[in-house]
């Protein structure tokens, strides 16, 4: 999992971003960020190694608990680190104690380690918000994306027809992409299957 995924959420939920001046190099170092909202504050890390991670408590616990001391009364029990992991965890059994025993540490903050985003619904003051969410149509947003099919609209005559004729195509190979597409086929075949499509293409709009 990736950092990204979860300031994704947090934004949707309405959380900012929030600078600290004072701890500025401590948390630029330490690849922390703290997120806000009302009385709530979330620091929020992505370690990339598991010797990284493990040394949580001597790298990152120090300084919340140094930043802590500066949030007023009704922050302080308000107060959350999340430890997301993007390496490799697969059949680490000594990991999953490692990650058990973090979660019961509520020393200065409460920790959650997140493994996938939707581990947030682990999060009681985020599951509602999270589940309630509409889910994010990545494949048509990339499409639109590419094809912008609302240029089509302000060109006239040929102009057109030859950007029909290429929006024609490049449907048909995203929709390829997306529906046909294995890592596990051949190269030569999906070279081939290009071309079988793009002539295809051509064909139709002559």
């Amino acid at each position: 999992m990736q950092i990204e995924e979860l300031i994704i959420k947090f934004k949707q939920m309405g959380y900012e971003s929030m600078e600290s001046e004072r701890f500025h190099d401590d948390l630029t170092e330490s690849g922390m960020q703290i997120w806000v909202k009302e009385s709530r504050v979330i620091f929020l890390k992505e370690y990339e190694a598991k010797s990284l991670f493990l040394d949580w408590y001597i790298s990152e616990q120090p300084i919340i608990a140094s930043i802590y001391n500066y949030f007023p009364a009704n922050y302080k029990n308000n107060i959350y680190f999340f430890m997301i992991l993007n390496f490799d965890l697969s059949e680490d059994e000594s990991l999953a104690l490692s990650i058990n025993k973090v979660v019961k540490d509520e020393y200065v903050c409460k920790k959650y380690v997140f493994q996938s985003v939707d581990e947030i619904t682990n999060v009681p003051f985020l599951s509602d918000q999270f589940i309630k969410m509409p889910q994010f149509d990545y494949d048509q947003e990339f499409k639109s994306g590419i094809l912008n099919l609302n240029t089509v609209n302000v060109l006239t005559g040929k102009e057109k027809e030859n950007l029909d004729s290429f929006y024609s195509l490049a449907n048909n190979l995203l929709d390829y992409y997306f529906t046909s597409y294995s890592v596990l086929e051949e190269t030569s075949k999906f070279e081939k299957d290009i071309l079988k499509i793009g002539n295809r293409s051509v064909i139709h709009e002559n």
